[in-house]
């Protein structure tokens, strides 16, 4: 469950640029761990469960959601790349901030 309100999403973190952004939770057990080969030629992508654009507050907190743990297979033409990315943007934006003082994200894999 993630807050969604202004504070986390305010901050100077920012995606770091260059080599790949995705990593191996070590903290998980190995035999628990998701791998960068698991996504590899397996027509998803790694979508956030927390979304890297809401933790701006900390570059630390912001380079920890491109952890394989905060990563589940989605669908990417249409649906992570698609419909979930133009609701994220909504609930970041004028959209949501104008009609609501704040609200909750639940997500996890289905």
């Amino acid at each position: 469950c993630e807050p969604l309100c202004r504070e986390p999403m305010s901050g100077d973190a920012t995606r770091r640029g260059g080599g790949e952004p995705f990593a191996e939770d070590i903290s998980a057990p190995p035999h628990l761990r998701s791998k960068l080969d698991d996504f590899k030629y397996s027509g998803f992508d790694r979508g956030h469960l927390v979304a890297a654009s809401d933790i701006k507050y900390s570059q630390t907190a912001m380079d920890e959601t491109f952890l394989l743990s905060n990563m589940s297979p989605q669908v990417g033409e249409g649906f992570n790349r698609g419909y979930w990315e133009r609701l994220q943007r909504w609930g970041r934006g004028p959209g949501f901030s104008g009609a609501y003082s704040g609200g909750f994200v639940l997500s996890g894999a289905i």
